[in-house]
């Protein structure tokens, strides 16, 4: 039986001479077993508290089928750019597509005008 205990009452001797010969040491062994420790107590007190843990972040982009359209969007027919692109393309594509095709019918486009030369950024002679 005392061969059993031998090694926690060497260990224990070891720490208690450390903590007076050198403390960090004591120190660092003591925070390096509390980890352990903490690793399993910690989350059945958070669960006991209610914490619950967050949805994780997508990491993929979301298909157009994910944004709920309203019932009166898909009576009419789709415009020709959309037709062309095929079912088996990027989900993204064709929500890309979906969304230039709305910006073109709201006349968010391009000015058909010659550019305007940039002004007011010259440096100061």
């Amino acid at each position: 039986m005392a061969s059993i205990i031998s090694p926690f009452r060497n260990t224990y001797r070891y720490l208690q001479r450390q903590a007076h010969e050198s403390p960090v040491l004591f120190y660092s062994v003591v925070l390096g077993a509390i980890g352990p420790v903490l690793a399993y107590t910690v989350p059945p007190i958070r669960e006991r508290f209610g914490y619950r843990p967050p949805e994780p972040i997508p990491t993929t982009y979301p298909r157009a089928s994910f944004f709920p359209l309203p019932p009166s969007f898909p009576s009419r027919p789709r415009p020709l750019s959309l037709r062309s692109v095929p079912r088996s393309l990027c989900p993204g594509l064709r929500f890309q597509a979906l969304t230039f095709s709305i910006l073109l019918s709201l006349g968010l486009t391009v000015p058909k005008r010659p550019r305007r030369p940039v002004q007011g950024y010259e440096d100061e002679e």
